[in-house]
């Protein structure tokens, strides 16, 4: 069921449009990396939505969240078992105290404990 959707069929202009009655704002700028092709994504951004909208046949899908980044800038993402090459948590027959969690946990609660945890990974 896929369409496909002649570049001349929505231009940036509409998708500007589609967005601001969607989301209530005119410029999707506010939820985008910095370092992102705004003009672009707000025409990609427009297209999708065009297509939600008349696939589902509304006017306005409520339930749609606000767009933010695939990838947060201020964060480091790490591959599922690049934690345990680096001996960042204990796994296995490591010794806690020879992990960079073990290195840097000084909370005093389980709960606390946790939160690094989570914090970490």
């Amino acid at each position: 069921l896929l369409e496909d959707l002649p570049s001349n069929r929505l231009t940036s202009p509409d998708a500007r449009v589609i967005l601001e009655n969607q989301y209530g704002t005119a410029s999707i700028e506010p939820f985008l990396d910095p370092r992102s092709d705004v003009e672009t994504s707000t025409h990609a951004l427009g297209i999708l939505v065009h297509y939600l909208l008349r696939s589902q046949k509304i006017t306005q899908m409520g339930h749609l969240r606000s767009p933010r980044p695939l990838q947060e800038s201020h964060a480091l993402r790490m591959g599922p078992r690049t934690l345990e090459h680096l001996d960042i948590l204990p796994q296995g027959i490591t010794p806690v105290d020879q992990t960079l969690y073990g290195r840097v946990n000084r909370t005093r609660s389980a709960m606390g404990a946790r939160e690094l945890r989570n914090w970490i990974t």
